[in-house]
């Protein structure tokens, strides 16, 4: 296992001029001073990465600024404007989903639509799996009526989230889904599900847990991996039984695998993802010491590191 080479920079903005008639902004861009810090070795100045711990050259930096000249800017953010009114907005509808099972709709499948829209063969995806811990355990408190219910709740209010932060569900796991969120935006896509893990998360204990209190029905605890790289779009099956197309590649693997690492109410991350989030998100993470010997190393043999994201104050 070797992680995406690829980094991030994070840079802050200062407006420096606007042009009212043409609507152009001229912003001054600056290393994140959370992040880095310029420092000086034998007279040659260095932009120290606090968090990656390397230090990167001025000319390196300045060479990178210049690349970024009239490169697009994607704007990608949630579409929920306000998490705690989304929540209290989505609890009346949980209750009685709960009580009554989902709404009746058209089969639709916004994911199947938007790979057959792709040309390119291959794509980079930020992967998100979550599922329910300790599901057997949790499915003989209920009657298989009532747990059917929930999870169908469970899964209509995650799937809900994933167009929210520009993603999409790739397929059900029983008690839990797969998601991605796919480039042009290399940055963005990292952060968007990294955002929708942790809005998935609340869901779960902020919404539908109190529900099924107010029902008498034991709460369910969830677990989420996220992982980042390449895969390949691929069309399954026959068309003679069923065919679709699908992604492929060990980045959904790995993200399977380090959810499984989770404890229960954990999002859990891999390096390569980790590594480019926003430094926001960083400076809330940290690393996760997992049994040796864990389930990948990288290529120059060192384990592949894991990290959580602490829980939102």
């Amino acid at each position: 296992m070797s992680p995406d080479n690829r980094r991030r920079m994070d840079l802050i903005s200062e407006v420096v001029s606007i042009d009212r008639t043409t609507g152009q902004v001229e912003l001054r861009l600056q290393p994140d001073p959370r992040r880095y810090k310029w420092i000086e070795i034998e007279g040659k100045k260095y932009l120290h990465d606090l968090l990656d711990r390397e230090r990167i050259p001025e000319v390196v930096f300045i060479e990178g600024m210049k690349t970024m000249a009239g490169l697009p800017i994607y704007l990608h953010d949630s579409k929920v404007e306000d998490d705690v009114i989304y929540i209290a907005s989505r609890k009346h509808l949980i209750h009685d989903m709960l009580v009554e099972g989902p709404p009746q709709s058209t089969f639709e499948d916004k994911s199947e639509e938007f790979l057959q829209s792709l040309v390119n063969e291959s794509l980079g995806f930020a992967i998100l799996s979550i599922d329910i811990a300790n599901s057997t355990a949790i499915s003989r408190s209920y009657d298989p009526q009532a747990y059917a219910r929930l999870i169908c709740t469970l899964l209509y209010e995650l799937s809900e989230l994933a167009p929210a932060y520009h993603g999409h569900v790739l397929k059900y796991t029983g008690d839990g889904l797969i998601a991605y969120f796919p480039e042009p935006n290399y940055v963005g896509k990292n952060d968007m599900a990294i955002q929708c893990a942790q809005m998935m998360r609340r869901m779960v204990y902020e919404a539908i847990n109190p529900e099924l209190d107010n029902l008498g029905k034991p709460g369910i605890q969830i677990r989420i991996g996220l992982e980042s790289g390449d895969a390949v779009i691929v069309s399954l099956g026959s068309p003679a039984a069923k065919h679709q197309r699908d992604i492929i590649g060990n980045v959904i693997s790995l993200a399977a695998k380090i959810e499984k690492e989770a404890s229960p109410g954990d999002i859990l991350m891999g390096e390569s993802l980790n590594r480019n989030i926003h430094t926001y998100w960083r400076l809330r993470c940290e690393e996760v010491h997992t049994p040796d010997p864990w389930l990948k190393k990288n290529t120059n043999g060192t384990p592949y590191r894991l990290f959580r994201l602490a829980e939102s104050h």
